[in-house]
């Protein structure tokens, strides 16, 4: 996990991604990567679960097993950061 962990972090720079749990990954994003947010065409953050499911399919196929995806701050509510959770 800490390899594929790594590798993510180096293909994709703007998140981080931290083992918080034997069976937990925390995905951060300090900023939204969402073109129809960066065009400024949506700003509910209803969206952000849209962003949720995403990453836990990127999880479920690079994994190969089922995992669940879970909002839990959001840029769009006003929060600091986006943060995910992905347990497998």
């Amino acid at each position: 996990m800490a390899r594929f962990l790594a590798e993510l972090a180096t293909r994709f720079p703007e998140a981080t991604y931290t083992l918080v749990a034997d069976d937990t990954v925390e995905v951060r994003y300090a900023a939204c990567g969402c073109d129809l947010v960066q065009c400024g065409w949506v700003t509910s953050p209803v969206l952000c679960e849209c962003s949720a499911h995403n990453l836990q399919a990127n999880f479920e196929a690079a994994l190969g097993t089922a995992v669940a995806g879970t909002l839990q701050a959001s840029l769009l509510r006003g929060e600091e950061a986006c943060v995910f959770e992905v347990h497998f």
